[in-house]
């Protein structure tokens, strides 16, 4: 399976992760259930990074993915399907994929159950995911409203990037943050001239003639709303606006969290369809 570069800090945390999620399933009693999942508020309907665990009645721990959350593209179904038979997920006939071991080994429940965040959903960094069964977390005391400026802002947004996701090799050049390379799409934070949001960004490519770009934005509107695709200076960029009117960690990691998942799923495509009509090779929406 495709596993997105790491580096030591990312992969420091996934370890970590891995760590005190055996620990947690080791507590789990037989009538407790633990759900994680992807931060996807913002992409309310189509399948989400889910697993959920349950003690069976041998008292065994099961962690669980329903076909529901997997991808709607049968090509992207299908190399789920395989990349889970090879990291050791079973395929019942009812829908379910599971993976169950006894409490002295639940090492490897943790262990399969974050090679599946990582290679079938390609999450970047465990600060993305959300432990369903916790209460809601109430607004974060550590939201900042500060002057939006450059000078004020981006420095908490490097605390934020080193703090919650590890990423301390951020750098810093013309007022905006560039981030690390997802499957070869770079991408930058900055602030919007528009009003008090931090824009991601990313340059897809050059822009085609106005029908065929017409064509993909259309194809692509619907399964990522909270994307907006444009065209300045004769390229097509795609933009994620993140509210930071009161800036925290919480809805800062949750709006990155969207643009990763962006990154990874969404703009390949899009990358490609753009080289083909620049290219002038025939495409079928």
């Amino acid at each position: 399976m495709e596993q997105m570069p790491f580096d030591a800090q990312m992969q420091r945390a996934w370890d970590e992760y891995e760590l005190g999620l055996a620990v947690r399933l080791y507590d789990l009693g037989r009538d407790d259930t633990l759900t994680v999942s992807a931060v996807s508020a913002d992409v309310p309907d189509g399948p989400h990074p889910r697993v959920v665990f349950t003690v069976t009645g041998a008292g065994r721990v099961r962690a669980t993915i329903s076909d529901a959350d997997l991808s709607a593209d049968p090509d992207g179904y299908a190399e789920q399907i395989d990349g889970m038979a090879e990291i050791g997920w079973r395929h019942l006939a009812n829908g379910t994929h599971i993976v169950e071991a006894g409490k002295r080994n639940l090492e490897k429940v943790a262990f399969i159950v974050t090679r599946a965040f990582l290679g079938l959903w390609h999450i970047t960094h465990p600060a993305f995911l959300d432990d369903a069964d916790e209460p809601p977390a109430e607004p974060s005391p550590d939201s900042k409203s500060l002057p939006f400026t450059p000078a004020a802002v981006l420095p908490v947004i490097l605390d934020y990037l080193a703090g919650l996701t590890g990423l301390e090799d951020c750098t810093v050049e013309d007022d905006r943050i560039t981030l690390p390379s997802v499957y070869g799409t770079r991408s930058w934070i900055s602030l919007s001239k528009h009003g008090p949001w931090l824009e991601c960004a990313a340059n897809l490519g050059s822009a085609p003639d106005n029908t065929m770009l017409g064509q993909i934005i259309a194809a692509h509107a619907l399964r990522w709303p909270y994307v907006t695709l444009l065209v300045a200076q004769d390229s097509v960029f795609a933009v994620r606006s993140i509210d930071a009117a009161d800036l925290s960690p919480d809805n800062f990691v949750h709006g990155l969290g969207s643009w990763h998942k962006f990154l990874a799923h969404g703009a390949p495509a899009i990358v490609e369809l753009i080289s083909d009509a620049n290219a002038g090779r025939p495409w079928e929406p």
